[in-house]
């Protein structure tokens, strides 16, 4: 089993291109101040209420791509 990610600042802005590019999630970049300012990133992010993310202006739809997008992105060579 791989070791959990130790949380650095650059992890959210890496995981949020990442979804952009690999996922579809066109805006992803949009949300990292909202979701820097409630220190949420790829390491807890499927663990986070759905009504804080919405909250933040993140979309159903976006926050389920993103949400399954943080355990795809952790098993890639981009986020080691």
């Amino acid at each position: 089993p791989s070791s959990p990610l130790i949380p650095s600042p650059t992890q959210l802005s890496c995981f949020l291109h990442f979804t952009k590019v690999n996922l579809g999630v066109c805006n992803a970049t949009k949300y990292e101040v909202d979701l820097d300012l409630q220190g949420i990133g790829p390491d807890i992010l499927a663990e986070v209420n759905d009504k804080v993310l919405s909250d933040a202006g993140i979309s159903v739809g976006n926050i389920i791509h993103l949400k399954r997008g943080c355990v795809v992105w952790q098993n890639s060579s981009d986020a080691k």
